[in-house]
């Protein structure tokens, strides 16, 4: 894999599920400086209302979690690209896995991003963030761009 082979287009976000569109959209805006920020803190927002502090602190948690530890630099387009670069279909993916409860793939996917030892803690980030995001009765996943 090349150097930039994190960013490879492997899908796009037509053809992904609402949720798995949203980790995607809220990685890109999360990166995105002050301005990819503020904008997702309005989606949050608009999306869970008095929750929406609580989804920012998990997904920051997750985050920091993978920029610090990360075996490489984990890659991302750009906000209004339409492709899915490797680096973001495996953390959607991720995030789903463990937000649905399947524990040990989340840690296998987890040891793919950070080593070993950090892979629990990412797994259970990606789970907190995951099940606030997918809590019954909350409102599907807004739109993010």
């Amino acid at each position: 894999m090349s150097a930039h082979g994190g960013a490879r287009p492997v899908s796009s976000l037509r053809s992904l599920d609402g949720f798995e569109r949203f980790v995607v959209l809220a990685l890109r805006l999360w990166c995105g400086g002050d301005s990819g920020r503020a904008a997702l803190q309005a989606a949050f927002l608009s999306r869970s209302g008095a929750r929406a502090a609580a989804g920012l602190a998990r997904l920051d948690s997750l985050m920091e979690l993978l920029l610090t530890h990360g075996r490489r630099p984990f890659l991302h387009h750009a906000v209004g690209c339409d492709c899915v670069g490797a680096d973001e279909a495996l953390l959607a993916h991720f995030v789903t896995t463990a937000a649905t409860g399947a524990r040990e793939d989340a840690l296998l996917m987890a040891m793919l991003m950070v080593d070993a030892e950090v892979a629990p803690l990412v797994a259970e980030a990606a789970q907190q963030f995951g099940l606030l995001q997918l809590t019954p009765g909350a409102a599907a996943p807004v739109t993010l761009h």
